[in-house]
């Protein structure tokens, strides 16, 4: 007996530029697992989240996961081989009159800590020196101004009505602290300020404003914002999701230090215990969401796409590295082969509910190519 048709959704959460480029290389990895009829572009429902927004935005206007891959990993001369300047640059016009307000109310802070000298610390001038300082340090014009370009062409769009698919992009309101779903709650604002909105990574992008309101980074509230694809009947969800923590075990998986040994990772420095305390705050608030929803909807399959704990590779970049594009793509499409390939069963008979046959060349193809 056929599947019945049902409604299936993509979620991709952010992770910065590294994050885009793991959800690339996973995309087109899904492209090569599905037979010729179904490819990621034929998902009903898309939800973005700050970098899954751009890249779910170029899905759901039709751009292919293995064009974009092509295009940044043979850096071709296209679009979608994006340069930094095209996300983001500091323009010096710009950080001047964003730090204008603390040469200007300097001399009256100084006054204000010598009149009241016997009670006022330094921690208490630097408190007060805070509203002084820019909301952030790089401005997210140039993204806006990137997304509206390659959405400009026949065929594309840049405004969610004219979307032959659905597209959800949440962001955070900064001064309410509650999501906005652009496309749901407002789909008259233009896609690529949508995307800019979600892509507002609080301190190092300025909170992006539109219609009067100030918003930042949709991932703060949620990982992967499920509960839009299941509130809008979606019975098949896949999601991928970048960032996920290192289990730093000798022997095993670990990060060397400089001169090749194995160290706890607060011996790497504050970048790197930031960046795994990120991950670690991520993948807590991702299982939790996700064993909530998942119990809930006892009807919907969930298949979840993320890089191995075991694996410290994307931990060895920042979150907004840019030169190694083409290895994180990599890298991206292989460890998403190798789980593909040890679920195959598993995934199979569930993308087999939803009408989404797999390749039957999928294994033996996959196996000769990473051989």
């Amino acid at each position: 007996m056929a599947a019945i048709p049902t409604r299936t959704a993509l979620c991709l959460a952010g992770g910065g530029i590294t994050g885009s480029m793991f959800e690339i290389g996973a995309l087109k990895a899904l492209d090569d697992f599905y037979e010729d009829s179904f490819c990621v572009n034929g998902f009903d429902i898309f939800v973005g989240i700050s970098a899954g927004a751009i890249i779910s935005t170029l899905i759901a206007n039709g751009y292919k996961a293995e064009e974009m891959y092509d295009a940044i990993g043979q850096n071709q001369n296209s679009p979608l081989n994006f340069s930094r300047k095209d996300i983001y640059n500091l323009r010096l016009s710009e950080f001047a009159k964003a730090v204008a307000p603390l040469f200007f109310r300097l001399p009256s802070l100084i006054k204000y800590g010598w009149r009241n000298r016997d009670h006022a610390s330094v921690m208490d001038l630097l408190s007060i020196m805070q509203e002084f300082l820019p909301p952030g340090i790089f401005s997210l014009v140039n993204l806006d101004k990137y997304m509206s370009k390659v959405l400009y062409p026949e065929g594309r769009t840049n405004d969610f009505r004219n979307l032959k698919k659905e597209l959800y992009i949440p962001a955070t309101d900064l001064d309410s602290g509650k999501r906005w779903i652009f496309g749901d709650d407002d789909d008259t604002v233009p896609i690529s300020k949508a995307v800019a909105a979600s892509a507002a990574i609080p301190m190092f992008f300025r909170p992006f404003h539109i219609k009067g309101r100030d918003y930042v980074d949709g991932a703060i509230g949620q990982v992967s914002h499920m509960d839009i694809a299941i509130e809008k009947g979606a019975k098949l969800i896949v999601i991928i999701n970048p960032t996920a923590p290192i289990e730093n075990i000798e022997n095993k998986s670990y990060l060397p230090t400089f001169d090749g040994t194995c160290p706890n990772i607060s011996k790497k420095g504050m970048g790197f215990i930031s960046e795994q305390a990120r991950r670690i705050e991520t993948k807590t608030r991702f299982e939790l969401g996700f064993e909530r929803f998942r119990n809930a909807h006892p009807n919907v399959d969930f298949i979840v796409l993320q890089p191995s704990p075991s694996d410290a590779f994307l931990l060895l970049h920042g979150v907004m590295e840019f030169a190694s594009r083409k290895s994180i793509l990599e890298y991206g499409y292989y460890s998403t082969i190798t789980a593909l390939k040890t679920n195959f069963l598993k995934y199979s008979e569930v993308f087999a509910r939803h009408n989404i046959g797999i390749s039957e060349k999928f294994l033996t193809k996959k196996s000769a190519s990473t051989a």
